[in-house]
């Protein structure tokens, strides 16, 4: 059963259209002439419709194990049955069928060949339905136990499996059947039983299809077949190529069907929920007690909650890292869409949140500093410092400038050009947002927040590095891709300024570097007036400088690279070594 990737989403859309009594009389008729005329698109009606009642089957369960109303099973039958009956679908289908005849071993049979009928179609309808519901409840009843029971049960062998839909390509945490309690094991085939998601755990599934799903503990979940999975509990983020169009994420207030993208999803554990979509666009169907309520296409950049309780939808803010985009367990690497913060860095830290607010490193012997208050005014030694603690940072140095150049590296790039200065440095290259102690300055400055930026909103949000003249740093950019093969480092942006709490009339040199070459450079920065730098970068870079100069006295000199932030986005492929 092979379709193109655009039939399999029309069809999606429009067979849980009409399965849901919203198919309006144009569509009926387009998905008639596409069950009639395109090859395929009849065994694939039977194959959806199938997996359809499965998964409505799964939530009548979990609905009445919370109190709601259970969903009479019946009424959908004769839906379907009504559906056949009125549209002509089932004609369609035999002649189909007829036309298409699917390749099967060879069989030896006591009689000639049976002809598919709207009953049998239906007798089987019921059969899996009657099957999952003894199935599904017990799944269910254990979503009860789970809850109190004891996390850390031991490993025991399973019950047979009935269908291997996925197979597990990452994880990261404790990921288990919860009918056998059997732990999953990174490359274990995935079979369509309830599984959970350990609170701190990861896990990467792929589909038969190639669909990728990546969950985020805690989380409860049945993948069902290789195209379609249904979660109770839980945020995913799916990335569905062409060949996967179609795919089909269900829950207890809304369906999502992938019309060829990456979206992400959460359901609380009330069952209500939000879908961020982006790339490409979803059909979002909210549902409550099996019905639909409302349905719409969700576009790249946006989102959109859905209530539990009247499967009614508003608008939400798209959030660019609300979900876990990309694991790699052996580097212990966890991905949300964001940027490698080089302020994260130089606290020690590895780009991505792990690092110390104030605290940095010693300009003049490259060492950490755990506090970066009480510093005094140093005349530093011309020249520059590894560091070797640090694998992203390769050094640090004090500019002098003039007639000679200044080295910045530790393959011997030079800062041709830099201005001169007194060589003097008063504080150490700092992951610092807020001082506690500045009174060594003056007793005015007893605590004060380190920002060029004048918005409340954006300085809450923003991190820095603190450089009072007259200081630079390195960082090897190759070092981060050796360790986030991943990612592709594409830009680096920051702001760049005198901190707000200095005189209006003091001033900073800024200057940016590639390799030795200068990006962004700007020698005369006055407080109050940030400059913006957002610089290319290239799979050849190797280093990234900053340095902060003096103005025309080293007195208050305090300069900002406010979110200095290296713009990542995920490798196609390739990447995984």
């Amino acid at each position: 059963m092979r379709i193109d990737s655009d039939l399999r989403a029309e069809l999606t859309h429009l067979i849980v259209q009409a399965l849901d009594g919203n198919l309006g009389e144009q569509h009926r008729l387009r998905l008639n002439e596409l069950l009639r005329s395109r090859t395929g698109a009849a065994a694939y009606y039977v194959h959806l419709i199938r997996h359809l009642v499965a998964m409505r089957q799964l939530r009548s369960v979990v609905n009445q194990l919370n109190g709601q109303e259970e969903m009479d099973n019946s009424v959908l039958l004769e839906a379907i049955d009504k559906d056949l009956e009125n549209s002509k679908i089932l004609q369609a289908i035999n002649e189909a069928q007829e036309e298409e005849p699917v390749a099967r071993k060879p069989v030896v049979r006591a009689a000639g060949p049976k002809q598919f009928t709207r009953g049998d179609f239906l007798k089987g309808l019921a059969k899996v339905a009657a099957v999952l519901t003894l199935a599904v409840g017990l799944i269910a009843l254990d979503r009860l136990l789970w809850q109190n029971a004891d996390r850390n049960r031991p490993v025991v062998e399973p019950v047979a499996p009935s269908r291997v839909v996925a197979q597990l390509t990452d994880v990261w945490g404790d990921l288990t059947y919860t009918e056998s309690g059997q732990r999953l094991r990174l490359g274990s085939e995935v079979c369509d039983q309830t599984l959970y998601l350990s609170d701190d755990g990861y896990a990467e599934l792929t589909f038969a299809n190639r669909a990728v799903i990546l969950l985020e503990g805690p989380a409860l979940f049945t993948p069902l077949t290789g195209e379609m999975m249904f979660l109770q509990e839980g945020s995913l983020f799916a990335k569905v190529p062409q060949e996967a169009v179609g795919f089909i994420v269900d829950s207890p207030s809304m369906k999502i069907i992938d019309l060829g993208t990456e979206f992400g999803m959460q359901v609380r554990s009330n069952g209500s929920g939000d879908v961020h979509t982006y790339r490409g666009k979803v059909s979002l169907i909210s549902q409550l007690d099996d019905r639909s309520v409302d349905n719409c296409i969700l576009t790249a950049g946006h989102a959109r909650h859905v209530e539990n309780l009247t499967g009614d939808t508003h608008v939400i803010d798209f959030r660019k890292d609300a979900f876990v985009r990309e694991i790699d367990s052996s580097r212990q690497f966890v991905w949300r869409g964001q940027p490698l913060d080089l302020a994260d860095i130089v606290g020690w830290g590895n780009g991505f949140g792990t690092g110390r607010e104030n605290s940095g490193i010693n300009l003049l012997n490259g060492r950490q500093m755990s506090r970066v208050t009480k510093e005094r005014h140093y005349l530093g030694k011309r020249g520059f410092v590894p560091v070797d603690w640090n694998p992203f940072v390769d050094g640090v140095f004090i500019p002098v400038g003039g007639d000679e150049p200044v080295l910045i590296s530790s393959e011997g790039n030079v800062f041709d050009g830099c201005p001169a200065t007194a060589g003097e440095w008063y504080f150490p290259v700092a992951n610092s947002r807020y001082i506690e102690d500045l009174s060594f300055v003056s007793p005015a400055f007893s605590a004060q927040r380190l920002t060029c930026l004048t918005d409340p909103h954006d300085i809450a949000e923003s991190t820095g590095i603190c450089m009072h003249a007259n200081a630079g740093v390195t960082f090897d950019l190759e070092a981060m891709r050796r360790a986030f093969p991943l990612l592709s480092l594409e830009r680096f942006t920051c702001m760049v300024g005198m901190t707000t709490f200095v005189k209006k009339d003091e001033t900073c040199g800024f200057f940016v570097l590639i390799d030795g070459e200068v990006r962004f450079g700007w020698d005369s920065i006055v407080t109050g007036d940030p400059q913006r730098v957002d610089i290319a970068l290239d799979d050849e870079d190797r280093f990234l400088t900053l340095v902060c100069t003096e103005g025309a006295i080293n007195h208050g000199d305090w300069g900002v690279f406010e979110n200095a932030h290296i713009q990542v986005v995920l490798r196609e492929t390739g990447a995984r070594q």
